[in-house]
């Protein structure tokens, strides 16, 4: 992994596939839960780094890009799946509901 705060991006593209196919709720309940933003109603990976996620909020025709960041910068690509479940597992305890496994 490069310097800067990009992870290759063909390990970018994949993740957001994955995410935006997988698990629109987890990121739903991110952007309410950590982001603090109860409004959307649709939440959406746009982009991925060693600092965090960035989230396109949406509801009706309103969009928003929202930056959730982990908490610490992850070192190594093989981190990033452990930093999203300990993001969605905070959101969810965060909003009084049971935690995804």
């Amino acid at each position: 992994m490069s310097d800067d705060a990009e992870f290759p991006a063909k390990f970018v593209a994949g993740v957001v596939a994955h995410i935006n196919q997988d698990h629109a709720a987890e990121m739903l309940a991110v952007a309410h839960g950590i982001a603090g933003q109860a409004w959307a109603t649709e939440a959406t990976l746009q982009h991925a780094d060693k600092n965090g996620l960035d989230l396109a909020l949406r509801v009706g025709e309103r969009v928003e890009i929202v930056r959730v960041p982990f908490a610490a910068p992850l070192v190594k690509t093989t981190q990033f799946r452990v930093a999203v479940i300990v993001l969605i597992q905070q959101a969810h305890k965060r909003l009084g509901q049971e935690t995804p496994e």
